[in-house]
């Protein structure tokens, strides 16, 4: 590694691979089961061997060689520039970016949480729905939809 260049960030851990679903779109499909990256990215086959490089030990000039092999052109520049900028503007790197989503998560998830324990407490976790319990048509439901009893727990997200 050239010590002149910093090291290029890590490649997220808890991310999962698999190949792509997308016929239309062959390659390496990468998503974050927490979703603090909104989007899933599709990164096409030729640019699969570059994720190696992003483990924290790598840097620019690594990134560049592996390129311009896999190219055959040496400027590189702007596919290294959007490559980088897309995995990490996407979440899928260990830098601020992916720091700023998980604060903004959690932080989201407290409010929520806070939310919906003040509404446990005025009233109980079972009850009946008024919307289950209120006929919404003009025939009468069936009696098993009548019965339905809805909980007041926050979905999972």
């Amino acid at each position: 590694m050239d010590g002149m260049t910093a090291p290029l960030p890590a490649l997220r851990r808890n991310l999962e691979l698999m190949p792509s679903p997308v016929p239309e779109s062959p390659g390496l499909l990468v998503r974050d089961p927490f979703r603090y990256a909104d989007g899933i990215l599709i990164l096409p086959p030729p640019l699969v061997p570059c994720l190696l490089l992003f483990d924290g030990r790598h840097d620019e000039g690594d990134l560049r060689e592996v390129l311009v092999r896999l190219t055959g052109n040496i400027e590189v520049g702007e596919r290294l520039d959007h490559l980088r900028d897309t995995l990490s503007r996407g979440g899928f790197l260990e830098n601020e970016v992916v720091e700023g989503m998980r604060a903004e998560r959690h932080s989201r998830r407290t409010r929520r949480g806070a939310r919906c324990t003040r509404a446990r407490r005025i009233r109980p976790i079972r009850t009946r729905c008024a919307r289950c319990s209120r006929a919404t048509s003009p025939r009468p439901r069936p009696a098993r939809h009548r019965r339905v009893i809805c909980s007041a727990s926050p979905r999972r997200t």
